[in-house]
């Protein structure tokens, strides 16, 4: 890491020195997001501050995920140590314990793969294709890095040459149309979700239910909304507290269009959202602060010794004064 330290920015060395303490014995890490908003609370840094800070150690090769993010189950990083990249002045009881951990000579003569050995041959293998076999010249292969694998392929779930198992209880995708796809398709998909509101709704106003008209419009509604919220928060927000609703489609097209004002207004401000990183714009907030602050000390104090100098200068001639009147006083009772 000091190796690394003269590239390397320093949030992301101050990250590795966290993740260093929160790492098991074999550089695991499990709770992310427990992680970090721990890193958040000890170094007074925001969450999004956090998140960039262990992207950079990510992108820096000294970070590696083993296992994907998945329903009921947290993202799985590992610490990852780059060998070439080590000075080769290390101390001789640390170069030792590196080479016996990769590549030791003691496995390799009992002729059982070293952690070298294994590297060496992951890094030929082909792990990612593209494009489509039929074509000519239109497969690209992504081979390995050159770097110390802390673990063959993902130890902890999926290789990315075999398919994952598929879910015991499929369940209906969630439809969010991107732009350009069939309109008439996310319609229907749109009319889908709003009949399965009907029961709902029939409970909570006693049996009232919405005819097809109506339905179609809240179709529309709920058209414009699941392309930016997924579809629970959308059936709240058309199911919460609409017993004592006179006219249903009005009370939903006032919450729709409240809903996407105030996310233009979100989108809006995290446009104009400055984020502070590293903590340079602050920092640079308070050296500001702190010559404003000695500017406004000094003039304070000048006029202090300014006014210190008058009410000498007062005082001086007053007494002087005093001194005349009395010599007056002397020579004329004299």
């Amino acid at each position: 890491m000091q190796a690394r330290e003269s590239w390397l920015h320093p949030s992301a060395m101050r990250m590795a020195r966290h993740l260093a303490y929160w790492a098991d014995e074999h550089g695991s890490l499990v709770d992310i997001p427990g992680v970090l908003a721990a890193y958040s609370a000890h170094y007074a840094r925001g969450r999004r501050t956090a998140w960039a800070d262990f992207t950079r150690l990510v992108d820096a090769g000294l970070v590696r995920q083993v296992c994907a993010a998945a329903p009921y189950r947290q993202a799985r990083y590992k610490l990852c140590m780059d060998v070439l990249s080590l000075p080769s002045d290390l101390p001789r009881d640390l170069a030792a314990e590196l080479t016996a951990y990769v590549d030791n000579p003691r496995v390799a003569a009992r002729r059982r793969p070293t952690r070298a050995d294994v590297h060496e041959a992951l890094a030929e293998c082909e792990v990612v294709r593209y494009g489509s076999a039929t074509r000519d010249n239109a497969i690209m292969a992504a081979a390995g890095e050159g770097k110390l694998h802390t673990s063959p392929f993902t130890r902890e779930g999926f290789s990315p040459l075999c398919t994952p198992p598929a879910r015991r209880r499929p369940s209906r995708a969630r439809q969010r149309a991107p732009l350009g796809q069939d309109r008439i398709e996310e319609q229907a998909n749109a009319l889908y979700f709003v009949r399965e509101l009907v029961p709902e709704w029939a409970r909570q106003r006693q049996g009232q239910v919405l005819d097809d008209v109506a339905l179609a419009e809240v179709a529309e509604l709920a058209r414009v909304l699941l392309r930016r919220m997924p579809e629970s928060e959308v059936a709240e927000l058309f199911t919460a507290q609409v017993t004592s609703a006179e006219d249903l489609v009005g009370v939903l097209r006032w919450r729709t269009g409240r809903t996407m004002a105030s996310m233009r207004r979100a989108e809006y401000r995290a446009r104009r959202l400055v984020v502070d990183d590293d903590g340079s714009r602050h920092a640079a907030w308070l050296a500001a602060n702190a010559a404003r602050d000695a500017e406004q000390v000094a003039s304070r104090r000048a006029e202090l010794v300014e006014l210190a100098r008058r009410r000498a200068r007062e005082v001086a001639e007053a007494r002087l004064a005093q001194e005349q009147a009395r010599l007056a006083a002397r020579l004329y009772s004299g």
